[in-house]
């Protein structure tokens, strides 16, 4: 089971990775701050990653409303926690490196896999624990 889990996860991290580098990216390429840039990637693939986490990597199926907003809004508190620490990574290297600075997709690789396990072990333990 914890198989699967794991495929699954590197699937969706793989997706809000896809999701959060395209869109740091274009807005970096509209000449918008890499930080603002990346602040507004991030809850747009963490959206995404609630969604294939919540119903395939831990099927999970809330079917009361209530449960549903108690898993989210624990997903969210997850997420900014591991985010943090993404964070931190990425902007490390833009601000003391050039050459991240210059090649800001490398910045947001290393701050996600810093970032993954924490999440996994959040995600499994505390959000969708059965």
């Amino acid at each position: 089971m914890i198989k699967r889990q794991l495929v699954w996860f590197v699937i969706a991290g793989g997706i809000g990775f896809s999701i959060d580098t395209i869109i740091t990216l274009s807005l970096i390429e509209f000449d918008l701050n890499p930080f603002l840039s990346r602040a507004i990637a991030i809850p747009i693939a963490m959206m995404a990653t609630f969604y294939i986490n919540k119903n395939y990597t831990f099927k999970r199926s809330a079917k009361k409303l209530k449960r549903l907003r108690q898993e989210a809004f624990e997903y969210v508190v997850a997420n900014l926690i591991s985010q943090a620490t993404n964070w931190i990574v990425y902007s490390l290297l833009i601000i003391n490196s050039a050459f991240f600075l210059s090649w800001p997709v490398l910045a947001v690789a290393i701050g996600s896999l810093c970032a993954m396990f924490l999440t996994f072990t959040l995600s499994k333990f505390w959000v969708f624990k059965r």
